[in-house]
């Protein structure tokens, strides 16, 4: 829910305060987020698409209605980036604040 438009710099990092600091996990962890991206973005264009994040169509659709598909597709790459420099040994604690710069908007 962090992610909502208007969500601040400092929102976002109280958020990924969250995150697990070992790596494997944190891959896990953005991989459910990117899931959850994955299914607002969808709802957003389809009646039809699989959600296989959310529990359902509707609450994917209330929490996808309050973000811009801008914002989505900014916080869809910042994820996928993060993902992939996890997967390559990036450093944990640099990995979780470039992600939330990131998918803040730098705001």
């Amino acid at each position: 829910r962090s992610l909502r438009a208007g969500a601040s710099y400092a929102d976002v990092y109280t958020a990924a305060q969250g995150f697990p600091s070992k790596r494997p996990e944190l891959q896990r962890t953005i991989e459910s987020i990117i899931s959850c991206v994955r299914d607002l973005l969808t709802v957003k264009y389809s009646d039809r698409s699989k959600i296989i994040f959310c529990s359902s169509r509707e609450e994917a659709r209330e929490l996808a209605d309050s973000i811009g598909t801008k914002r989505l597709i900014s916080i869809y790459d910042a994820l996928t980036e993060a993902h992939e420099y996890c997967s390559k040994n990036a450093g944990v604690a640099n990995l979780v604040t470039n992600l939330v710069a990131k998918a803040s908007g730098g705001r």
